[in-house]
């Protein structure tokens, strides 16, 4: 089941009036509103692990958001830092200090218009493994004991155990967990199951009737979170596409098709969207000479329109001749470059 894994997500159908958490992160799906949910949580300090509790409400992005967020984010910033301590060796400072780091580099995040790091911000052992010492205390654990969580959380088709809220087959899943652990701490030296059990598991649930059932994510890493939102999106026939201005990935909303995103570009406040169709077409003027000549004599002409020495009517009479000229002198030159049909063109045209 991999349940250890830092990098595995987990599927599990849950009491949707229940809110019980196995990990740092809820994460819901509405297909109907087509957002993500994420959902804080914080841990009574007078009670166990599995009592868990919301903070907040709801954090709610448009399903794909936080990753296009995240594949935006610029890591040049931490990886500086980041390896100014490693270098130095100073294990201790960095082991004391890692997460002001980590804080310092979030907030400069914020600042450069990165909004979509609510998921990030609480993973912040991602980005301090290098000392793996706990992780890898997990892999000396006996194996019958993973094996019998394991049978427990089977038991459970992957619900989560709550203290108080159980359906009848999660209740039976919590007695055959007690069951598997005082079979093996009782072969144990110095070890008194029912103590140990009695710690671990309260008795003092109820069974819910006719419950309703609803499905969530539980992730504890970043990459898990952008691999399960990712399969979401294709599953909901998202379109990602890459701006065509500033290279960057963005969701195509609705059924409008459009080739530029809507981050901003310049210091004037105007987005790809905004000035992108005028950048491709200046582009594609400047590398087509063709076109170049036709837009010189075009704002030529315009200009004697607005200066009153040509009608409206013979403009329009003469860019329709001229722009059927165009398409087909550029088509022919894109095969066959020439300075001649170059020159020919700018005759037509009157261009000096």
């Amino acid at each position: 089941m991999g349940m250890f894994s830092p990098y595995n997500n987990r599927e599990e159908w849950v009491c949707t009036n229940d809110h019980p958490l196995w990990s740092e992160q809820e994460i819901k799906f509405d297909f109907q509103s087509m957002t993500t949910i994420f959902i804080d949580e914080w841990v009574n300090p007078g009670r166990t692990l599995s009592h868990k509790y919301f903070d907040e409400e709801p954090s709610v992005f448009a399903l794909g958001d936080s990753v296009i967020s995240f594949l935006d984010i610029d890591f040049s910033l931490y990886n500086t830092i980041l390896n100014d301590y490693v270098s130095s060796n100073d294990a201790i400072y960095f082991e004391n200090h890692g997460c002001e780091l980590l804080d310092c580099f979030i907030d400069r995040l914020y600042e450069n218009g990165i909004d979509h790091l609510y998921f990030y911000s609480l993973n912040k052992d991602y980005f301090f493994n290098m000392r793996l010492d706990e992780f890898k205390k997990i892999m000396y654990i006996d194996p019958e004991i993973i094996e019998c969580i394991h049978r427990f959380i089977d038991g459970l088709c992957g619900m989560p155990y709550h203290v108080e809220h159980l359906n009848e087959k999660g209740a039976n899943a919590v007695d055959a967990l007690s069951d598997d652990i005082n079979i093996l701490f009782s072969d144990m030296p110095f070890m008194k199951e029912k103590h140990y059990c009695e710690s671990i598991i309260n008795k003092n649930t109820h069974i819910i009737q006719g419950c309703k059932f609803g499905k969530r994510y539980i992730n504890n890493h970043p990459l898990s979170f952008c691999v399960t939102e990712l399969s979401k999106m294709i599953e909901a026939n998202v379109i990602i596409k890459r701006c065509k201005n500033c290279g960057k990935y963005f969701i195509q909303k609705q059924n409008y098709n459009n080739d530029y995103c809507n981050r901003k570009y310049n210091q004037k406040g105007q987005t790809c969207k905004d000035i992108g169709a005028s950048l491709q077409y200046k582009n594609k003027i400047n590398n087509n000479p063709i076109l170049k000549e036709y837009e010189r004599a075009y704002k030529r002409y315009y200009a004697r329109v607005t200066n009153n020495k040509m009608s409206t009517e013979d403009f329009r009479l003469w860019a329709e001749e001229a722009s059927k000229k165009r398409d087909r002198i550029s088509a022919e030159y894109k095969i066959h470059p020439s300075d001649q049909l170059i020159a020919d063109f700018k005759h037509y045209l009157g261009n000096k």
